[in-house]
């Protein structure tokens, strides 16, 4: 799996309400900044139950640290989201399934930085972004500077987000 250069949200896009997978909330919690994601949306974050219990293991193995994830908006799946996740195929872990049919079946934009779960959700019509997309996105609403942006995305990547190499500047044009 290489790594897959995120695109940035799309102005028609920007106000709209999200499905967030486990990835993105991990990375936001690694720098302490789990806060930043319903900043920078102009509409609902949404967590699916096994993004939760992927989120929870990580807190309680000490892999993430443990944040107040009261501001985003936790669903359940319908049948029809249940169904899909079962069509999906299994290289998408929980998570991604159930973000990846609730995007899908609401009309959501999907936060996952998964190479898999992006390529499935491309080919499947959902619009799709990541965490590079949010800090761009906060980046534009002028909620972080281009440094306070960058230095997150290193921060990052130092506890373990596999971004592209090299600065956020490039991502920030």
């Amino acid at each position: 799996m290489g790594i897959e250069c995120p695109a940035p949200l799309e102005a028609e896009h920007l106000v709209t309400d999200w499905a967030v997978d486990t990835t993105v909330l991990s990375n936001f919690a690694m720098v302490g900044r789990p806060d930043l994601l319903v900043a920078a949306s102009d509409g609902v974050v949404t967590a699916c139950p096994a993004v939760l219990r992927e989120l929870h293991a990580g807190e309680e193995q000490g892999r993430v640290p443990t944040c107040d994830w009261s501001a985003i908006t936790m669903v359940g799946l319908t049948r029809e989201e249940s169904r899909l996740v079962s069509l999906y195929p299994a290289a998408l872990g929980a998570g991604e399934a159930e973000s990846l049919a609730v995007a899908e079946k609401r009309g959501l934009v999907l936060l996952t930085d998964d190479a898999v779960a992006r390529r499935m959700a491309k080919r499947r019509g959902v619009v799709v972004s990541g965490t590079i997309g949010v800090l761009r996105r906060l980046w534009e609403l002028d909620q972080l500077t281009a440094d306070e942006a960058d230095d997150l995305y290193e921060e990052m990547k130092r506890r373990g987000f596999r971004g592209p190499p090299g600065s956020l500047r490039s991502f920030l044009q």
